[in-house]
């Protein structure tokens, strides 16, 4: 990729947020990625690179896994 960083990543969030309009979330493993995040014992020198993006608690969501499931498969026809 050219684009600069925040370019990059807007582009990704309006492309997940897009697929809401044709799609239901049916699952991701972004709780079970930041259950597994612990900021005291993954940078106890508190020294860590600090993400682009990150909750809270500095848990940095770059890489997750997302489900989505065909709003017509559970609407129907017309929805």
């Amino acid at each position: 990729d050219d684009f600069p960083e925040e370019e990059r990543i807007l582009r990704q969030i309006k492309i997940i947020e897009g697929l809401r309009k044709r799609f239901y979330c049916s699952g991701t493993t972004l709780e079970t990625y930041r259950q597994g995040w612990w900021p005291e014992k993954d940078c106890t020198v508190q020294q860590c690179h600090e993400p682009v993006v990150h909750t809270l608690g500095a848990y940095s969501p770059q890489m997750f896994a997302v489900s989505y499931v065909n709003k017509a498969i559970i609407d129907g026809p017309g929805g």
